[in-house]
């Protein structure tokens, strides 16, 4: 799966490092223990979780899968059209550009009030996985 976020990342202009942190994050390192999601969605990101209980959206493939969460990405940290076909069926429902960092991807640290999770330090803590990524 690895590819497919650098690659993906690559085609949209979005960081697949950053991108592939978060799906650990979101997933339990892939164990999707406490998560919304299971790995039969494809879904490695919460994406379309809005509410607790809520199962979220589901891919045909893993691959699509990750270029919705790329694209979502891509709608919070710019306002740049989609270079590819939109797959992520929750694009529209971004204030596109509202978060230009990943430290505002939790709506608490967002100074527009905006974000992907509303969870404490969530940005950040995209962040410190990445960081332990790279140390090792």
């Amino acid at each position: 799966m690895i590819p497919y976020y650098l690659s993906g990342g690559e085609a949209e202009g979005v960081r697949g490092d950053v991108t592939f942190a978060q799906s650990c994050l979101e997933t339990g390192n892939f164990t999707f223990t406490g998560s919304a999601v299971t790995l039969s969605q494809n879904n490695f990101c919460g994406l379309g979780v809005t509410s607790s209980g809520s199962k979220g959206n589901s891919f045909s493939t893993a691959q699509i899968g990750i270029r919705a969460q790329i694209q979502h990405l891509k709608a919070y940290a710019s306002t740049d059209a989609l270079l590819q076909t939109c797959v992520d069926p929750r694009f529209q429902y971004v204030n596109r550009g509202c978060a230009k960092y990943v430290e505002w991807l939790g709506v608490q640290e967002n100074p527009n009030g905006y974000g992907w999770a509303s969870g404490a330090n969530y940005g950040n803590k995209i962040l410190s996985i990445l960081q332990a990524i790279l140390n090792m």
